[in-house]
C-alpha cells in the first residue's frame, strides 16, 4: 500500500510555479482546512491560508486536543510569488499570524484583503509593507484583473462592528472568464441564495463539517453541514462543488463520502471534486 509524505521541501512550490495554465482554465491546489491556492497565468490567489500548527500549540486552548492530522504541504515562506491572500475572519485556522508573518516577510508585494473589522488587528501580523484592504459586504474590491464580492458570512450568528460591517465573510471572486465562491466559515441565511443566484458560479468551495451540541459544549463552533453545502452549491447552479473544512482535525472533522453519497442519489450529475491536501487540479470551465 502506498504511503503518503507529506513533503514541506520546495516540491509545491516548484510544481505550483511550473504549471501551465491554460487561457481557459484556472489552477486549484488544496492545503488543507480551507486554505486553496490559485493560478491563473502567472498570477496566484490564496484563500484563509493556515499552514503551520499554530492552533495546536495555541496557549488558550487545551493541550492535545486540536493536533492536526497532516502537516501543512508546504511551509508559508515557500509561498514568495503569492500576489493576493484572502481572509475570510479571524480565526487562527483561517487568519494564522505565523503564516501571515512568514508569507509578508517574504514579499511586499503580497496584497491582503481581510474584513473591515480586523484590519487594524491584521495589519499587526505584517512584517514587511504589505498592502492591505479592509473588506465590507456588498462592496466590490477591485484588483488588477480580480473583482472580489464580499458577502456577510457567520458560523451562526452575525457580528458585527459599531458601524454594522461583518467580521466574517464568504467571497465572490471573478478572474477572467471564471467565478469562484469561497465560503468561508458559513450560514445560510435568508437572502444568501438569492444574492448567490445572481453569479454565474463555476466553483464552489462550501464547508461540511456541520456542528452539533457536543461540538457547542466544547466551544467549537459549526459551518453547514454536507446536506446543506450540497443544497446549496447546486441551487446557486455552481459547476462543481469542492467541500473544505472537512479533514484536518479529528475533533471538527466530517466524512466526506456523506456528500458524495447525498449527491449521488439527490443531485445526480452534479460535479464534486474531494481533494486530498497538495493536490492539484486543473479546472476547465463548462462550456
Amino acid at each position: 500500500m502506498k504511503q503518503w509524505v507529506y513533503r514541506q521541501d520546495n516540491s509545491l512550490k516548484e510544481q505550483v510555479k511550473n504549471t501551465v495554465i491554460p487561457e481557459e482554465a484556472v489552477g486549484i491546489w488544496y492545503l488543507g482546512q480551507e486554505t486553496f491556492l490559485l493560478k491563473k497565468g502567472e498570477k496566484y490567489l490564496l484563500f484563509d491560508p493556515y499552514l503551520t500548527d499554530y492552533v495546536d500549540h495555541f496557549p488558550e486552548f487545551e493541550k492535545g486536543f486540536w493536533v492536526r492530522r497532516y502537516p501543512s504541504p508546504v511551509k508559508p515562506e515557500l509561498l514568495d510569488f503569492i500576489d493576493y491572500v484572502l481572509c475570510t475572519h479571524d480565526h487562527l485556522d483561517h487568519m494564522d499570524p505565523d503564516t501571515i508573518k512568514g508569507i509578508s516577510s517574504q514579499n511586499a508585494g503580497t496584497q491582503f484583503i481581510v474584513p473591515y473589522p480586523v484590519q487594524n488587528d491584521f495589519a499587526k501580523l505584517l512584517t514587511n509593507k504589505n498592502t492591505y484592504y479592509g473588506a465590507k459586504a456588498n462592496k466590490e474590491l477591485r484588483l488588477d484583473d480580480i473583482t472580489i464580492i464580499p458577502a456577510a458570512a457567520a458560523h451562526d450568528t452575525f457580528h458585527k462592528d459599531s458601524e454594522g460591517n461583518f467580521r466574517e465573510l464568504s467571497y465572490i471572486v471573478k478572474w477572467g472568464d471564471f467565478t469562484i465562491f469561497h465560503g468561508g466559515d458559513m450560514m445560510v441565511y435568508p437572502g444568501l441564495v438569492d444574492f448567490l443566484e445572481k453569479f454565474d458560479i463555476d466553483v464552489a468551495m462550501l464547508p461540511i463539517n456541520g456542528g452539533d451540541w457536543l461540538r457547542d459544549e466544547q466551544g467549537i463552533v459549526g459551518n453547514i453541514n454536507f446536506k446543506e453545502a450540497a443544497d446549496l452549491g447546486t441551487r446557486v447552479d455552481a459547476d462543481i462543488i469542492i467541500p473544505m473544512h472537512f479533514d484536518l482535525y479529528d475533533v471538527n472533522e466530517e466524512n466526506p463520502a456523506y456528500l458524495v453519497d447525498y449527491l449521488y442519489h439527490k443531485y445526480p450529475g452534479q460535479k464534486y471534486h474531494i481533494f486530498q491536501p497538495g493536490e492539484r487540479m486543473v479546472y476547465y470551465k463548462e462550456l
